[in-house]
């Protein structure tokens, strides 16, 4: 199984090509959402995340405290890493057994990751990257009409996120994102077409 890794800054839209992926037929894993699954109660990082950052990293429930989570980080740079050591092995190790059942007539799946290039690890499940792209105020924009985050807030997001033009000189691939669904449908019809070329050439 071939796998596209997508990636994105906050805001950027990776979702809406993600969304324009499945209507054509592909699956897409999202480690945002494994994430969620495994920040739930009783699930499979939270004792090592209570461990790490005590009861206050928790709500009543027993799910992660993400508005506390947040602002620890905020406030406290290492508590990202300490996170991210945490969860990432557990969600590569989800996604890896996702992968691997993914059905072998596919040509392809995606593998959706916001910090695909900062932390190297999820690139070793990757054939082939692309980044969705866009101006810093059509992120915030975005982010701002969806979440109760202030511009403050999401500013620091983007702060701790990897720079666009880093981000763009490592993918395979630069999607923008500045105009209507309808154009990112056209964008992501452009690149399946690719990709199944592509991957049928590297099956010869």
């Amino acid at each position: 199984m071939h796998v596209v890794g997508i990636t994105g800054g906050i805001g950027s839209g990776k979702s809406s090509f993600c969304h324009a992926f499945v209507r054509l037929g592909i699956t897409v894993i999202d480690t945002d959402q494994l994430a969620h699954q495994l920040t739930q109660a009783s699930s499979a990082a939270m004792p090592a995340i209570v461990a790490k950052f005590g009861e206050s990293a928790i709500q009543a429930d027993g799910a992660l405290n993400r508005t506390w989570m947040r602002q620890h980080i905020f406030s406290n740079p290492s508590g990202k890493q300490t996170l991210e050591k945490i969860l990432h092995p557990l969600i590569y190790k989800m996604a890896a057994e996702l992968i691997k059942n993914e059905p072998l007539e596919q040509a392809y799946c995606i593998l959706a990751v916001p910090l695909l290039f900062e932390t190297q690890l999820f690139l070793r499940l990757i054939d082939y990257s692309i980044a969705i792209d866009c101006e810093e105020r059509l992120q915030i924009e975005r982010v701002k009409s969806r979440s109760h985050l202030s511009e403050i807030e999401i500013r620091q997001i983007i702060a701790t996120q990897m720079n666009r033009a880093q981000r763009n000189q490592y993918a395979d691939e630069i999607l923008r994102n500045d105009g209507t669904l309808q154009d990112i449908d056209a964008k992501v019809s452009q690149t399946h077409d690719f990709l199944l070329q592509k991957f049928k050439l590297i099956k010869q």
